[in-house]
């Protein structure tokens, strides 16, 4: 193949990724109540998620990012669900007190900030939310790319000193916010 030949892109399906993920999950789900799964296998599956995401999208073969992203979770959380059940109070709840009982937490939990708050820790994952977001919409608008640009001319086109004035904005901006990491933000202005 010659560097300038074109390599013809290859869809894959879609629907038939998420049906192969569905049957592999629910295979799974039916073999955890007989067989122990690791910690690792979740760790391993996430990892090969993270791997595909950056796979799919940019060789030869292409998967739409939701369906392997959904895909994958329905993995994870059949794999999880083995490693998490058998040592969890809930399932030890659910042998004194039933499954409603379990059902009621789950409701209660789940369907409120205060039950989030108690399992998952919602203040933080709203937070991280609030970073996502505003990182995003700073990344969508050309005010980076202006203030990227803005800079350079300054310096008279001195790129080291652009990225180091670009770094030192990014700094600020972090500890403005409380010392969240903004590495994206700063990645990103360095590639501009």
């Amino acid at each position: 193949m010659n560097p300038g030949d074109r390599v013809e892109r290859v869809e894959l399906s879609s629907f038939k990724f998420l049906a192969g993920c569905a049957v592999l999950s629910f295979f799974v789900f039916l073999t955890g109540r007989f067989f122990t799964f690791p910690a690792w296998v979740v760790a391993l599956e996430i990892l090969l998620t993270v791997a595909s995401l950056f796979i799919f999208g940019s060789i030869r073969w292409r998967l739409n990012k939701n369906a392997l992203t959904y895909g994958s979770a329905l993995l994870i959380a059949a794999t999880f669900w083995w490693i998490w059940w058998p040592a969890s109070s809930a399932r030890a709840r659910v042998g004194i007190e039933g499954t409603w009982a379990f059902v009621e937490f789950l409701v209660r939990h789940l369907l409120s900030l205060r039950g989030l708050d108690e399992m998952i820790h919602a203040d933080t994952l709203l937070f991280i939310l609030g970073l996502t977001l505003f990182v995003s919409a700073i990344a969508q608008t050309r005010l980076l790319e202006s203030i990227s640009f803005s800079i350079l001319r300054k310096s008279g086109g001195n790129v080291a000193w652009t990225l180091a004035l670009i770094i030192a904005l990014v700094d600020v901006d972090s500890g403005v916010l409380g010392g969240v990491s903004m590495i994206g933000l700063m990645n990103l202005a360095m590639i501009i």
